[in-house]
């Protein structure tokens, strides 16, 4: 099971809590319909390699505050 399936089942299959937690897509494909697909799958957010720490935090915290309000 690949990053976008398992999104997938995690948003169709878990309960609300679980389903609605932030899924954040690290990958080296960097090309727009790619990006794309991982939305499609339910993401909600994607982030290239090679990973920058500081959008890696601000990433997770703006996915958190949404969580928050």
């Amino acid at each position: 099971m690949d990053g976008m399936q398992l999104t997938h089942q995690i948003r169709v299959h878990f309960p609300a809590i679980v389903a609605r937690m932030p899924v954040l897509a690290l990958t080296a494909n960097t090309n727009p319909v790619d990006r794309q697909r991982c939305l499609d799958a339910g993401m909600d957010d994607v982030m290239d390699k090679p990973m920058d720490l500081d959008r890696l935090t601000r990433c997770v915290s703006q996915h958190l505050q949404r969580m928050r309000g």
